[in-house]
């Protein structure tokens, strides 16, 4: 049955779905990948859609902008295992950076639930030569820190690795590890840390704000009242109020918006 909104009529469902699957054929570059982005609404309900959208994340010869928008929308269909292989295996073998780093990210809810998958992101996070492409990898295990070995790998590039990027990647990825005590220490003496870098920092004392503990406080006012970096003094204000939007977009954490409307992170 058709629905009704302000001041129009909206095609009924199976309508919807027909039209966009038609338009996922239009010689505009820019209307394929607004049709792929609205399939999400429909990925997970067919093997149809499923196929249309994986054929176009696949197609070499598709506009670079539709694949990687197929490979977000493919990010809701992960329970579906011939879903899942293809971003595997794209992740690890594809000839485009930029969507191979996308695959990753768009397997972040298989990561989460399954040991294999999530091998699959902490090996490319630990070891994967093209940076774009590790980012990816540390950005996709955000959802799997319930798992020791998502967390281990996480405070390993945030500790160790040289690069700067990397290592606010993973702290990024670390915020629903926070009510582990190992994350947790590991974080506090990075935030507390001058001879760490500002983005280093920066990070680290916005993570503060994943817990609410005696010592976090003291550390944030501290850093509020005598901190000289003027960035790290925001960062401490900031993680005094957990809620505060811009933590949960730096974080690139799921919400709803006030409407009750879901953000996928892959959007934000």
């Amino acid at each position: 049955r058709a629905r009704r909104g302000p001041g129009s009529i909206r095609l009924s469902s199976y309508q919807e779905r027909d039209t966009l699957l038609d338009l996922l054929r239009d010689g505009d570059p820019g209307v394929r990948r607004s049709a792929v982005r609205s399939l999400k609404n429909f990925i997970g309900q067919t093997y149809e859609v499923r196929d249309r959208v994986l054929a176009l994340f696949r197609d070499e010869r598709e506009d670079m902008s539709v694949r990687l928008e197929a490979a977000k929308t493919l990010s809701l269909a992960t329970n579906h295992s011939e879903v899942r292989e293809r971003l595997q295996d794209y992740a690890r073998r594809g000839s485009e950076p930029a969507l191979r780093s996308l695959s990753y990210k768009a397997l972040y809810s298989a990561a989460a639930s399954l040991s294999h998958t999530r091998s699959l992101l902490v090996e490319a996070a630990k070891r994967e030569a093209d940076r774009s492409v590790r980012m990816g990898a540390l950005w996709g295990l955000f959802l799997a820190v319930g798992n020791y070995d998502a967390r281990d790998a996480l405070i390993e590039v945030a500790r160790r690795e040289s690069d700067p990027g990397l290592r606010v990647e993973a702290l990024k990825s670390l915020y629903g590890a926070m009510g582990h005590s190992e994350v947790r220490d590991r974080v506090y003496d990075i935030a507390r840390d001058t001879r760490e870098g500002v983005p280093v920092r920066y990070a680290s004392i916005l993570l503060l704000s994943a817990v609410v503990n005696s010592s976090n406080r003291d550390l944030l006012a501290d850093l509020a009242r005598r901190e000289r970096e003027p960035a790290l003094r925001e960062a401490a204000v900031m993680a005094m109020n957990p809620g505060d939007e811009r933590i949960v977009r730096f974080f690139h954490l799921a919400r709803r918006t006030e409407s009750g409307r879901f953000i996928d992170p892959l959007e934000d």
